[in-house]
């Protein structure tokens, strides 16, 4: 293989890499560019992503003889009555309760520990950011709205956006083009969906294991926990932070007990759940969705981490039906 090299001249070897660097020098500086409108695209990414999650119970109802809009109507209108009412409910009791956390847990620690000034420091300095974040509910309420209509008009017009970019592409890469919408469709999607439903168990499990033992930081650590356990692998572990804070700072001898009872909720979610919900939609081995993770982590911090495993399943799938049309072709 590598006698062909000789093949080629001097210069055309130095053309050659002449233009991967300024390939790879216009790449970035696109990257640079496209980074000024990263707020933009991340809420085209939070609607679509939006749209696949909905796109079961919008099918649902078109079977049971609704029409695309309408059933689209109904689960939106549904989905914005929930999220109406879980944030006049959560976010106020939310914010009370990070305030009293951050003023609560650094009294706990020794002022002659090692440990207090830092952990005061990321105390106050995390929790200032939650507590900063979450009233700043006008504008979360803005990007939220902005996201429900993009997905709402992404999921309406999911057939016609397909049809488009099908009409675009040269007829010999068309069957391509499909199966790789349909990889997307059964992998990436149903990932985010589990994911998220994941969450939701782990966030209501926290919530009651915390309410039951009467903690009272039971709804700002169940929403935190949720929205931990979105994150693919560190998730397990990250998700148990807010509710032994919450317990350390109320009752720390209740806090073995609700180590234990967290601890083998992970384990039956984990061990007994999720394999079977993701089974069909992951089929890479765990140490690649462990690499993934990290790598995702490290070239786009925690938004990379959350969508690099979907997207390593992905190319798996991908790479696997490339390698078994090669092998059938290479046979005949």
């Amino acid at each position: 293989m590598f006698k062909s090299l000789s093949k080629f001249p001097e210069w055309r070897i130095l053309a050659y890499l002449g233009i991967i660097t300024l390939s790879w020098h216009l790449f970035t500086i696109f990257g640079s560019f496209l980074s000024l409108f990263a707020d933009i695209f991340l809420i085209i990414l939070l609607a679509w992503i939006l749209a696949f999650i909905l796109e079961p119970a919008v099918t649902y109802l078109s079977k049971k003889g609704l029409n695309r809009t309408t059933s689209a109507v109904v689960v939106y209108l549904s989905l914005a009555a929930i999220a109406t009412t879980l944030l006049i409910l959560i976010v106020p009791t939310t914010v009370v309760q990070l305030s009293q956390l951050s003023t609560t847990l650094p009294v706990l620690i020794p002022s002659n520990s090692i440990w207090s000034t830092r952990v005061e420091t990321f105390l106050t300095t995390t929790l200032t950011s939650s507590i900063t974040f979450a009233s700043q509910i006008a504008s979360l309420a803005t990007i939220l709205l902005l996201v429900f209509i993009l997905s709402f008009y992404f999921l309406l017009s999911r057939q016609e956006i397909s049809r488009l970019i099908l009409s675009l592409i040269p007829e010999d890469y068309k069957e391509e083009y499909l199966f790789l919408e349909h990889v997307i469709n059964t992998t990436f999607a149903s990932f985010i969906r589990i994911q998220v439903f994941l969450g939701l168990i782990l966030g209501l499990l926290t919530f009651l294991t915390l309410w039951v033992l009467r903690i009272d930081f039971a709804l700002s650590s169940g929403v935190a926990s949720a929205f931990l356990a979105t994150i693919p692998v560190a998730g397990a572990i990250l998700f148990l932070f807010p509710p032994l804070l919450a317990v350390l700072a109320i009752s720390p001898q209740k806090l073995l007990i609700t180590a234990a009872i967290l601890v083998l909720a992970a384990q039956i979610v984990y061990n007994f759940l999720a394999p079977r919900l993701l089974g069909k939609a992951l089929q890479i081995h765990p140490v690649v969705v462990l690499l993934s993770f990290l790598i995702g982590y490290k070239l786009a911090g925690a938004w990379g981490a959350i969508f690099a495993v979907p997207l390593a399943s992905t190319l798996a799938v991908v790479a696997r039906d490339v390698f078994k049309y090669w092998q059938e072709e290479a046979d005949k």
